[in-house]
């Protein structure tokens, strides 16, 4: 039989885990996110300035095309939802951390109700974060 403080122990670990791995994702689609708008409005700019741009007046239709495979894989990925689902969620779990941290080990209820939360939080955070 595990005590409260193996469960306590237990529920911190787990907790740890989706924070470590909230955090990294959402540096990951919020790096894409950024990159990939960052390069779309570039690009864009370019096109629209093709006149003023040998480079890009010779390839309008690359850059064009660029910016058109840019914008579908933007919108098919949905990078943007992506990285506010981990980045939201990261935020979540830590103040269930933080409860966690202030909650006493013997305090069996309390630890129900963390738990609880956490077990809806990670139902929550795959809606969030997959795609639909």
């Amino acid at each position: 039989m595990t005590t409260t403080a193996e469960h306590y122990d237990c529920l911190k670990s787990e907790i740890d885990s989706y924070i470590t791995y909230s955090r990294i994702w959402m540096r990951v689609w919020g790096a894409t996110y950024y990159s990939l708008r960052t390069t779309l409005i570039v690009l864009s700019a370019c096109v629209a300035a093709k006149e003023t741009l040998q480079f890009v007046s010779r390839n309008v239709a690359a850059v064009s095309l660029l910016v058109a495979v840019g914008t579908s894989l933007d919108t098919w990925l949905k990078t943007g939802n992506r990285f506010r689902g981990h980045y939201t969620f990261n935020d979540k779990f830590i103040a269930l951390h933080t409860d966690l941290e202030l909650t006493n080990d013997s305090d069996a209820a309390a630890m129900g109700r963390i738990q609880d939360q956490f077990k809806k939080f990670i139902d929550d955070y795959a809606q969030a974060v997959l795609p639909t």
